[in-house]
C-alpha cells in the first residue's frame, strides 16, 4: 500500500482534508484505506500547489471526524494482486 497522507482536519461539509505525501495525486475516485486495509473513504477532490496538493475525501465512516491525525493509504497494483 502506498501512503496517501496525513488527516489535517475535517471540513464543514464532513469531508476529511489532508495534505498529498506524493507529487503524483490520486485519480478522482480512488478508493482510500487505513493501515489495516479497511476502506475509510473517496478521493472527491484534489487542490492547492501542484507540487504539495491538499485532498478531499468523503469518508465512509458516520464520524469521519475520528481519522483526524492519522494516515490514510491507497492500494497499489501490487496490493490487488
Amino acid at each position: 500500500m502506498k501512503r496517501l497522507g496525513h488527516v489535517l482536519h475535517q471540513s464543514n461539509n464532513r469531508n476529511l482534508i489532508l495534505r498529498s505525501e506524493s507529487n503524483a495525486p490520486p485519480e478522482l475516485g480512488a478508493k482510500v484505506y487505513d493501515a489495516k486495509r479497511r476502506p475509510l473513504g473517496i478521493v472527491v477532490d484534489v487542490f492547492g500547489p501542484v507540487k504539495s496538493p491538499y485532498i478531499e475525501v468523503k469518508p465512509l465512516l458516520t464520524d469521519g471526524g475520528k481519522l483526524v491525525g492519522r494516515s490514510v493509504y491507497l492500494r497499489t497494483e501490487r496490493d490487488r494482486a
